[in-house]
């Protein structure tokens, strides 16, 4: 059984430091969206990706705020 390990939104660098704690976790679930700001989403889901490296598999949960075309 896998599970999902949630990181909160916030500030890219907040959000990429509670990922590195999170080291061999398979499956991250980063929760975004909110400020309407897709550019910041993306700069926060890059953030995290660097601080873990290609192995962590992502949930990205922008809680309805992209659009289908985002």
């Amino acid at each position: 059984l896998e599970t999902a390990i949630t990181i909160s939104r916030g500030p890219a660098e907040e959000m990429a430091e509670r990922a590195r704690a999170l080291a061999g976790v398979a499956v991250l679930k980063l929760k975004v969206g909110g400020a309407g700001d897709l550019s910041a989403d993306l700069d926060r889901i890059a953030a995290v990706r660097a601080a873990v490296g290609p192995a962590p598999r992502f949930i990205v949960d922008p809680n309805t705020a992209w659009s289908a075309q985002d």
